[in-house]
């Protein structure tokens, strides 16, 4: 059926590529979402063997036990003035590997930082819960983000022409930027505080928060877990039982679900 604007009514085919029965696009072409063309909104055709159309092919919404959402609640920057988010010394590493290998041969203008890498990481990471890859775990679809991110930084122009959610974090000369100049200083300074039980979204938003709030990363969300789950056992307020984790780690009566402890790393430099 055709449409006022004159394309074709689109359809889900089986193998989760949009499409549509006469094509706005041409033959060996796909549409992955709409771009914009002459101030109009128009089908974005790309190749169908693309890394953009096979990853909206393959993207689909994370299971609920996985989904992480926010609070409706909380007034823009309500987190500030709590805890540094700390990530784990693994992922640490790597967001600092690949900001020393992208800087050997950036050029002006294109030069990656550590906290650039950990605010593109945690976006991604909070992504996952909406839509993601099957079979890519947490970690892995926070780290694609970031090479995506790797590749616009470097090459001036994004894999997948939709990708814009991180151009805010862009250094000011790049040509793609759209951040302004204090934009950068707030996700250098990412902080997170922990809030009341009604305003989290869902127990699992509860126990991420807590997790970034912990100092020990997000490798900690499995004692967060363990900890709400004795609470229900227990018959202690669930929310309480993983908030105390959280806040007295190592001292809490649920201390033994908690990795073993390590020296965290320093701060960003």
């Amino acid at each position: 059926q055709v449409e006022p604007e004159g394309y074709c009514r689109f359809a889900l085919i089986p193998d989760g590529v949009v499409t549509a029965a006469a094509g706005p696009c041409w033959d060996g072409y796909v549409q992955v979402g709409m771009k914009k063309k002459n101030g109009k909104m128009v089908p974005n055709c790309v190749p169908a063997d693309s890394a953009a159309a096979q990853e909206f092919a393959a993207s689909r919404r994370a299971p609920k036990k996985d989904r992480i959402y926010g609070s409706k609640k909380n007034p823009k920057g309500s987190a500030s003035g709590g805890k540094k988010i700390v990530f784990s010394q693994k992922t640490e590493n790597s967001l600092r590997k690949k900001v020393e290998e992208h800087n050997k041969n950036a050029k002006p203008g294109r030069k990656a930082t550590l906290p650039m890498l950990k605010a593109v990481y945690r976006r991604g990471s909070g992504a996952f819960s909406s839509s993601h890859r099957p079979g890519k775990t947490r970690d892995q679809w926070a780290m694609a983000r970031v090479n995506a991110f790797l590749k616009l930084l470097r090459s001036g122009s994004p894999a997948n022409p939709n990708y814009k959610q991180d151009n805010d974090l862009l250094p000011k000369a790049h040509p793609k930027s759209s951040k302004a100049e204090a934009s950068m200083m707030q996700h250098e300074l990412m902080q997170v505080a922990l809030k009341s039980v009604d305003e989290y979204g869902s127990p699992e938003h509860a126990i991420y928060s807590m997790a970034e709030y912990s100092g020990l990363g997000y490798e900690v969300i499995p004692a967060l877990r363990g900890a709400w789950l004795r609470g229900v056992r227990d018959g202690d307020v669930p929310f309480n039982r993983a908030y105390e984790l959280a806040t007295k780690l190592y001292m809490s009566k649920d201390a033994d679900l908690l990795p073993k402890k390590r020296k965290m790393l320093g701060g960003d430099k």
